[in-house]
């Protein structure tokens, strides 16, 4: 009977762990089921704090650490390239890394990333003086390459560098469902639909604060917007603006990202937050995040500043018990039915339906 049984909650949690994983972390789980790594410099990562994070399509991960150098990492071992001076990168749809430095914009081919050594790459400058001082990078969704630098924002279309817009340092670069391109200067935030402004004249005194100290904005796929100001987070939905809960004060320097799922990650000096409907929630306490990515298996990537690099995956199983919805905790018969529920039948205790988020249990008081 033993046997029986454990053959069968062996059925039971690989049938389930089918209907659950997903390509990002599940917003359903609590963040204590997240499977946590660190990397540290006692793992080879060079410097303590990593400022940009992306993924080629080869699925080599790639930081600009503290010492401003290129690193790469293949999951177990950091390689570090002598490009000093690096402050931002992005990875194009034809697979090139561009990585943006204090004079230049340079663009590595792909076919370079397994070598030891980066050649022939091509150097870029969008402009003379600020202009080639290249602080944020973005490639919009139709793949055009958006540029922040000191002397304002630019766009490369046809082998050209375009001005758009006022000639105002630049601190971030956003993309929109919508294809709107969001920016933060030193002096205000700036929305773009092609080249033309889009006017927000009330927006920082609704916010109640000087335009220059709206630090990030960030309109997610559910259609709200996220406001990140010197008096806190404020999302609007359906035209409202709210201030979010205990954990609203942020300064300048935070991180925030959208993940596939859509959920809405922050982070800022006292630790990693999750948006909920209620707020936000701490995640991991007691890190100072500099830089937010998803990798294409859906792992949360945390860079730090000053405590290195954190991974955050799903469980590949999860045990269900009574404390989600089960009737009791031995289980006789697992199967799957056409629309993709799980049944399984307990010891005493009727027959349950799972969903891929709840159990429903059928039982004597249902007439069984």
């Amino acid at each position: 009977m033993q046997k029986k049984i454990s053959c069968v909650v062996l059925a039971v949690l690989w049938i389930l762990n089918l209907v659950v994983s997903v390509r990002a972390l599940d917003p359903n789980q609590p963040p204590t089921s997240f499977l946590r790594a660190h990397f540290t410099s006692d793992d080879g990562l060079y410097g303590p704090v990593v400022n940009h994070i992306a993924q080629t399509q080869d699925g080599f991960l790639w930081l600009i650490t503290i010492v401003l150098n290129l690193t790469r990492f293949d999951g177990k071992t950091f390689y570090r390239f002598e490009l000093p001076g690096l402050t931002t990168l992005a990875v194009a749809p034809d697979g090139a890394l561009w990585v943006g430095g204090h004079t230049d914009l340079k663009r590595i081919p792909s076919w370079n990333f397994n070598q030891f050594t980066l050649t022939e790459w091509a150097s870029y400058h969008p402009g003379p003086g600020k202009a080639s001082d290249i602080a944020s990078l973005r490639f919009d969704k139709s793949g055009l390459l958006w540029i922040g630098t000191e002397d304002g924002l630019f766009c490369y279309k046809g082998d050209q560098f375009v001005a758009v817009g006022p000639r105002s340092p630049v601190r971030e670069i956003d993309e929109a469902p919508d294809g709107h391109i969001l920016v933060i200067t030193n002096e205000a935030f700036i929305e773009f639909a092609g080249s033309e402004v889009v006017p927000h004249p009330q927006l920082a005194h609704q916010l109640g604060v000087k335009e220059s100290e709206i630090y990030k904005v960030l309109r997610d796929h559910h259609g709200n917007t996220w406001y990140f100001t010197a008096k806190g987070l404020a999302r609007q939905s359906s035209g409202q603006i709210e201030n979010l809960g205990i954990y609203a004060h942020i300064s300048a320097s935070f991180a925030v990202f959208e993940d596939s799922q859509g959920t809405i990650w922050i982070g800022k000096d006292g630790g990693l937050f999750r948006a909920t409907s209620t707020g936000l929630e701490l995640v991991e306490p007691r890190i100072q995040v500099k830089s937010l990515y998803e990798d294409r298996d859906g792992n949360l990537w945390v860079g730090t500043n000053g405590d290195g690099l954190y991974r955050l995956k799903d469980r590949v199983v999860r045990m269900f018990t009574t404390d989600d919805g089960l009737p009791n905790n031995l289980l006789m018969t697992v199967l799957i039915a056409h629309d993709g529920a799980i049944w399984t039948g307990a010891n005493c205790g009727g027959v349950s339906r799972f969903d891929g988020a709840h159990f429903q249990t059928l039982n004597e008081k249902n007439g069984l």
